[in-house]
């Protein structure tokens, strides 16, 4: 399935380098691209994600290390909101139908 992000690859960032931008205070936002489906007892569907400056001017893609052409996708629930929680996520909105987007917030103490 095709992203409907544009294909620079200086917006690609490395899961090392996504990390270090959220940690800079760069916002967290999901899409779906394949809505999501029931199969078992997961749901599957087809997820990106993107770091967006605090200024909103800015965004980058999370790509896979072995192509910066490559939007690292996430086909499972389980696996989106793993991901998420090692980034701080506590609580994901997670969208479930194809071209919604949701914002993250990390944990507040």
């Amino acid at each position: 399935m095709q992203s409907t992000f544009p294909e620079n690859q200086s917006d690609a960032v490395t899961e090392d380098r996504f990390r270090h931008l959220v940690g800079q205070g760069w916002r967290i936002e999901i899409t779906c691209l394949a809505s999501a489906q029931k199969r078992h007892a997961n749901y599957f569907g087809q997820w990106v994600i993107c770091a967006i400056s605090p200024d909103g001017d800015q965004l980058r893609r999370l790509v896979t290390a072995r192509n910066l052409a490559d939007m690292r996708s996430f086909k499972t629930i389980n696996g989106l909101v793993s991901f998420l929680e090692e980034l701080g996520i506590d609580a994901p909105h997670v969208p479930l139908r194809q071209g919604m987007r949701l914002p993250q917030s990390a944990h507040q103490e």
